[in-house]
């Protein structure tokens, strides 16, 4: 079980390790951009929750779980019992949520966030 924290923001992605990792013991593995994070995911089992933000430079998070889902979908699993996604975004557009949706992310959390939301948000997904 570990958590991918996908964040081009370096300051960001090494806040939300201290946050998961090192105050509350949950494995994190790590990646700056959206095209990183997918090739991660293909290559490591272990990953039961992603953390994407959404507004990243090449792909966006969208972008990105798009690909993840369509590739569960070759792979046979039904992306709505495939892996937990939460989007962490400064954007609340109703579009971008319903794309979202359509794409069966878990939580659109608007940044900020405390820390106590990201924990129960993570405990209740994996």
């Amino acid at each position: 079980m570990a958590i991918l924290i996908v964040e081009d923001s370096s300051t960001y992605r090494d806040e939300l390790v201290s946050i998961f990792s090192e105050k509350n013991g949950l494995p994190c593995i790590t990646a700056g951009s959206a095209q990183n994070g997918l090739e991660l995911w293909e290559n490591d089992q272990s990953i039961t929750l992603i953390f994407v933000d959404y507004n990243m430079p090449g792909l966006t998070g969208l972008d990105m779980i798009r690909e993840l889902r369509d590739i569960e979908c070759s792979r046979g699993i039904d992306p709505s019992a495939g892996v937990n996604v939460v989007v962490l975004s400064a954007e609340s557009s109703i579009a971008l949520k319903k794309i979202a949706k359509e794409l069966y992310v878990k939580v659109w959390v608007i940044k900020p966030v405390s820390d106590s939301a990201l924990i129960e948000i993570a405990h209740k997904l994996i």
